[in-house]
């Protein structure tokens, strides 16, 4: 009588533990929604593969922990005598697109922060839209 009185008891944990872990939409009440500049999603900044040098990013981090989403590229030349430089919206007219160089002394490697906009539509670099970064260097 005791296991039996014992396997009701689990029994009724399980399917409150199972109600408690239970899936969510953010949408639902008690739960809010990610609104505004914390919300940019990845996929508006596509990788370009349109310069002669292009090499892969060496990190893409987004950190959500201020008040706005900010995303971080890094580019780092595999060769510290080549300047590395981050292509910007297919590398035509900075700071919506250009490239950006690294800086002195570090030559061989770029960090550019992104901003997630106000609505939350668009990651931006000195106010301009970026749609398209890519890491360019000679090997």
């Amino acid at each position: 009588m005791r296991s039996l009185a014992q396997c009701a008891l689990i029994a009724a944990l399980l399917a409150v533990c199972s109600e408690a872990c239970m899936r969510v939409n953010p949408v639902d009440p008690g739960m809010p929604a990610c609104v505004g500049c914390k919300c940019c999603a990845q996929s508006l900044i596509t990788y370009g593969d349109n310069q002669e040098f292009g090499q892969p990013m060496n990190s893409d981090v987004t950190d959500t922990t201020g008040a706005c989403a900010v995303r971080t590229f890094t580019c780092i030349s595999t060769n510290p005598a080549n300047n590395a430089n981050i292509a910007v919206n297919g590398g035509d007219g900075a700071p919506g697109g250009g490239e950006l160089p690294g800086e002195a002394p570090n030559l061989d490697r770029v960090i550019m922060p992104v901003e997630c906009n106000a609505a939350g539509t668009a990651w931006t670099y000195l106010g301009a839209p970026v749609t398209q970064v890519e890491c360019t260097y000679n090997v």
